[in-house]
């Protein structure tokens, strides 16, 4: 289901956009879409926020694995010399 919801996030983002002065709505028509795009913009706020706050979490992950790999080769690069 997810897999599902990004498919379509990715396909909307890649689609043109379309400017304002061309569309030419009702008035019904022109609050609905303006909700529908509230929420679109609403759901596009929080994957960005979740995904930057992913992304630190995983470059700190990345950090730390390396330290441990640099650790390790400085005591077999010691060991070796020994």
């Amino acid at each position: 289901m997810v897999g599902l919801g990004i498919v379509l996030y990715l396909a909307i983002k890649t689609l043109p956009q379309i400017n304002d002065s061309e569309i030419t709505l009702s008035k019904k028509s022109l609050i609905k879409s303006h909700l529908v795009f509230h929420y679109v913009e609403k759901i596009d706020d929080r994957i960005k926020y979740y995904s930057e706050k992913f992304l630190r979490r995983f470059g700190i992950i990345l950090m730390k694995l390396e330290n441990q790999v640099q650790s390790k080769l400085s005591k077999i690069k010691s060991d070796k010399s020994s």
